[in-house]
């Protein structure tokens, strides 16, 4: 009896763990057990990149760093470092997994002359310890930790900045200034054109098997997958996504842990989901259940683990209510678990009286990225405004995605149990 009221007791208190989730509309989960880090100092470590821009006299809630955008993770696949992207576009600190400053991250230009590298160079991990970026007609891989370059490969005419977008290992998407594109195997470095010329952003799946295309304004279509094995044979037909009006977008996992598209309608409002396997479309939350007034935006994390299955990231901003200023993660079943209100504490107000204020507007856009791994969240916050834009970093439970069972915390319980009764 002693025993059971023991488990009972503890089952009580550790059921949390589970997080017990509500169809939306209803009351949400919340993970309240995680933790908010502010990670950079960029009013003092912006001065080893440019003085000027941070001056005297601030805040400057405008300026500072970020964790770059939400479709791309700005934390090395082995979790050791991050990057901090400046508001500038052209500078990036390299940071140890603890917050600690390394360097500025530059590169050789071919007059010899240091520049920095930013996200106009569409800086992204390549492995767990080199990044991979462009400039002029090269891309390069560096070594984190020493800085060392090296060319990888080379076109007949400059590359220009994709950004927001391109992070797997083993492919690389090109686009130059003549127009022409090309997918880049890394692995093998080859370079394949593909079938159409530049206009359109683009991507490819976290699992390597497919090319995203975005509809241009002026397409009658919606975005198009192309399958990466039938582009490289030649022989690859598009497969389309039923919305010509798409907003922010990202990439998931269905529960075959293949990669799937997930995208906000403009059309209908919906945040979908689109399996470019199946053609199967999977409508989730509405904008009408969070209120039009005044009406959210959203982003959305790129999931790269693939035990991640059916969830999506998402970065509210604006709205009103729950959504204002949120961050959350949405199942296809329409599942929500709520980040809690302190995930959102740090975010950039939606206002015209800060400094600068079209960077500010732009920045006051929550978006998240997230770890490849799936356990943490990165995220700029100012304090409301009050100080310098920095990255903080959102820590999630262990396998949130995979709460253990009833049946498993039970187990586990009496396995401490007895280890608690062997003991002299």
């Amino acid at each position: 009896m002693k025993r059971f009221i023991f488990l009972v007791f503890c089952l009580a208190f550790s059921a949390h763990a589970e997080y017990p989730i509500e169809r939306v509309g209803g009351s949400h989960a919340v993970i309240t057990t995680h933790t908010m880090t502010r990670l950079t100092d960029s009013a003092k470590q912006l001065e080893l990149f440019k003085p000027a821009y941070i001056q005297t006299g601030g805040p400057y809630p405008g300026r500072g760093l970020t964790n770059g955008y939400s479709k791309f993770s700005n934390e090395s696949p082995d979790g050791k470092y991050f990057l901090g992207f400046s508001t500038q576009g052209s500078e990036l600190g390299l940071y140890r997994a603890d917050g600690t400053f390394m360097r500025r991250l530059t590169h050789k230009l071919p007059d010899g002359r240091i520049a920095g590298l930013g996200e106009f160079y569409d800086v992204r991990w390549a492995n767990a310890s080199s990044l991979i970026y462009h400039s002029g007609p090269v891309l390069y891989w560096q070594d984190a930790a020493t800085g060392t370059e090296l060319p990888v490969y080379t076109f007949n005419s400059n590359i220009i900045a994709e950004n927001h977008a391109d992070q797997t290992a083993k492919y690389r998407l090109v686009k130059l200034a003549s127009k022409d594109v090309y997918l880049v195997d890394l692995k093998e470095l080859t370079a394949k054109k593909m079938p159409w010329t530049s206009g359109s952003s683009m991507d490819i799946s976290p699992d390597d098997e497919w090319v995203y295309r975005d509809a241009s304004p002026y397409d009658a279509v919606g975005p198009q997958f192309w399958g990466i094995p039938e582009l490289l044979a030649g022989n690859a037909l598009p497969v389309t996504v039923p919305c010509n009006s798409v907003g922010h977008d990202g990439f998931s996992f269905n529960a075959k842990g293949q990669s799937v598209y997930v995208f906000f309608n403009n059309r209908d409002d919906f945040i979908t989901f689109f399996d470019p396997h199946t053609s199967e479309t999977i409508k989730t939350l509405n904008m009408k259940e969070t209120g039009y007034s005044p009406a959210p935006g959203f982003h959305f994390g790129r999931i790269q683990n693939p035990e991640i299955r059916g969830w999506t990231l998402v970065s509210s901003y604006g709205g009103a209510g729950w959504i204002n200023d949120q961050l959350f993660l949405l199942h296809t079943s329409g599942k929500i678990i709520r980040l809690g209100a302190s995930a959102c504490t740090y975010r950039f107000p939606l206002a015209s009286t800060v400094t600068d204020v079209k960077t500010a507007r732009y920045f006051a856009e929550n978006f998240a990225g997230i770890s490849p791994d799936g356990q943490r969240v990165y995220v700029g916050g100012n304090g409301q405004g009050t100080e310098n834009l920095n990255v903080w970093r959102l820590t999630l439970p262990d396998k949130w995605w995979n709460p253990p069972t009833l049946e498993q915390r039970v187990a586990d319980l009496e396995n401490r149990v007895l280890k608690l009764e062997s003991k002299p």
